[in-house]
């Protein structure tokens, strides 16, 4: 579409009018991929790789890939320095925490705070990504990672959803044997935590 002055000129109104075509033209094609890759994700027929790898090198990239976001509105991303070990495809997990602190960056208010955590248990790390912004409702905590789920902000300033980024993102959990999920940050008033659980790394 963006080609199709190529045949001779067009009108500023029939241009803008393409370029909008076009725009939604790649909308829909990107959801068509993800929900074809959330079916396969889903189905076990793309399966994960796994490999013992440094969590900390991964979540730093994850980091640098939305600073950018994060710079716009003067949010600080914190995470943990030392080294941490786990099993899990690092093409994956990284696409699952740029999700999670892209979310993070859009749900957050102008100069907050953003929070990369680890737990381990016997088996598992427990990863968390801890915002300051209005919370997740009750209600939707479990929906919000199912396909074609919204949760829509409610004030009037900017309104968006999670799309299909937390569907991906729990299908791929799911593939490496995790569990994902969200809950109030620590200090119980406003903001989420979402996180999510991978294998330790073998001895």
């Amino acid at each position: 579409l963006g080609a199709a002055g190529k045949f001779g000129q067009i009108s500023p109104q029939l241009k803008e009018e393409l370029d909008r075509a076009e725009t939604s033209l790649n909308r829909v094609i990107s959801m068509i991929s993800e929900l074809l890759e959330v079916e396969k994700l889903e189905d076990e027929t793309m399966a994960v790789e796994l490999h013992t790898a440094n969590l900390t090198a991964t979540v730093k990239e994850a980091k640098s890939e939305v600073l950018r976001l994060a710079a716009a509105k003067q949010i600080e991303i914190h995470i943990w320095q030392e080294s941490l070990f786990a099993r899990y495809d690092r093409e994956r997990i990284h696409r699952v925490l740029v999700n999670l602190l892209s979310n993070a960056i859009k749900f957050s208010g102008e100069q907050a705070s953003i929070t990369v955590s680890y737990t381990v248990s016997a088996k598992w790390i427990e990863l968390a990504v801890e915002d300051s912004g209005r919370g997740v409702p009750q209600q939707d905590r479990e929906s919000i990672f199912s396909k074609y789920a919204q949760v829509v902000r409610t004030d009037s300033t900017e309104k968006g959803g999670v799309g299909l980024g937390l569907a991906i993102c729990k299908a791929i959990v799911e593939a490496h044997g995790g569990a994902i999920g969200v809950r109030d940050s620590r200090n119980g008033t406003t903001g989420s935590t979402f996180w999510f659980t991978l294998p330790v790394a073998e001895e």
